[in-house]
């Protein structure tokens, strides 16, 4: 699940990035990617700093002019920042002498600030909301109410079963309305997984991460941001796609138990809403392996589609 979290919740959090800033806006060697970055006492940054997948951390007295953002690291402040600071997936460590003129936000990760830190902005904290979810039917936003979905009260308790039911809801109509627009695809992604589904899991997971590491690449380099966001953008649809063909196999095996008889085409699109439905409740409701079960949907759902497509089937 941690592999999940630095690799594929932290792209989209970046798309809040000012990708229309000029290309000359970030220098190269303020973006670092794979590595920790490490500024000592006196070094100054001019520009924006952005850090993926490594650690940063800044010594009392270095600055950066502009904003940090970390994805997939941990993060030590001790110096002066003078923008915002986002850290994705990692941990945030505020020390005495850490200055932060803008905003605080930290996603998938715990904030321990010292007793003299200052951070002059607002502080945001939690999960992954499903805004910023790379599939449609994920969900990271269980921080919220605690580990177990609910902070313990009975309002908590409300508003989360309202949360996961609503969510369900509206996967349950997309799933419908894509059996519904290409129900040939949605039929050969869900035969693919019906005879291939250990082959679709390997290859769709292979994807994910090749895919994920692609885009958080492209879209920190600002000149190819466009390109990243295109990759995003064709997960979600194969995320969608596939969901939809896993939601039909089960839905239709709910439907044969009960001996429904339900006439084509109307059988598929609401046999896939059905078994989505009852897939994110499990991915929302069941408490710490249900962001690992929609990790398993999402992989075996890429895959397929993928598999689906190599094998020739025209979309």
């Amino acid at each position: 699940m941690m592999k999940r979290w630095r690799l594929i919740g932290p792209l989209l959090l970046l798309l809040l990035l000012p990708l229309s800033a000029q290309a000359n806006a970030v220098l190269p060697n303020q973006v670092i990617v794979g590595h920790d970055f490490s500024l000592a006492a006196g070094e100054r940054v001019s520009t924006d700093l952005i850090v993926v997948g490594g650690d940063l951390s800044t010594a009392a007295g270095s600055t950066v002019a502009g904003n940090v953002t970390v994805t997939g690291g941990d993060a030590r402040i001790d110096g002066r920042i003078d923008g915002n600071l986002i850290v994705v997936g990692g941990n945030l460590y505020l020390g005495d002498q850490a200055d932060v003129g803008g905003n605080v936000t930290v996603r998938g990760g715990d904030l321990q600030r010292a007793p003299m830190a200052r951070i002059g902005g607002h502080v945001n904290r939690g999960g992954f909301h499903t805004t910023w979810h790379l599939f449609p039917f994920d969900d990271f936003g269980r921080a919220d109410f605690g580990v177990f979905g609910f902070g313990g009260s009975l309002l908590g308790l409300i508003w989360w079963a309202f949360k996961t039911v609503l969510t369900a809801l509206v996967a349950a109509a997309l799933a419908w309305f894509v059996t519904v627009i290409w129900p040939q695809g949605v039929a050969g992604t869900a035969d693919v997984l019906r005879r291939e589904s250990v082959l679709a899991f390997v290859v769709g997971l292979i994807l994910l991460v090749l895919l994920a590491l692609l885009a958080a690449i492209t879209i920190v380099t600002i000149c190819l941001s466009l390109l990243g966001i295109l990759i995003i953008l064709l997960l979600f649809v194969a995320g969608l796609v596939g969901w939809a063909a896993i939601g039909a196999l089960l839905g239709d095996l709910f439907f044969s138990n009960l001996g429904l008889s339900i006439d084509e085409p109307h059988r598929s699109a609401l046999a896939a809403a059905l078994g989505v439905f009852l897939l994110v409740l499990v991915a929302r409701g069941v408490p710490c392996l249900g962001p690992l079960f929609a990790l398993v949907i999402d992989a075996a759902a890429v895959g397929a589609l993928a598999l689906y497509w190599s094998h020739g089937r025209s979309f």
